[in-house]
């Protein structure tokens, strides 16, 4: 199950915020690019299964993906 945060962090605010007040939709989306390469970069250090810390924290990187990708009109398609 995957959760969108009901609050954005302070970058991904101010990423969406400046996007609607420039109409410019790539500012946020460069910032949510920027998030899954981190979530990425995670995953060589970080062991998610079996590690309930580790769960915690990638579901909540991956919860503020998922808030700007809901902004800017997009969806996650979860494979069968």
């Amino acid at each position: 199950n995957y959760v969108v945060a009901e609050q954005p962090s302070q970058s991904m605010k101010f990423a969406y915020m400046k996007s609607y007040n420039n109409l410019s939709p790539n500012v946020l989306f460069e910032t949510i690019v920027d998030s899954c390469k981190e979530i990425n970069g995670l995953y060589g250090e970080h062991t998610i299964k079996g590690n309930p810390e580790n769960e915690i924290m990638f579901q909540e990187k991956l919860s503020q993906v998922l808030w700007g990708c809901q902004k800017l009109g997009l969806f996650f398609i979860d494979k069968v």
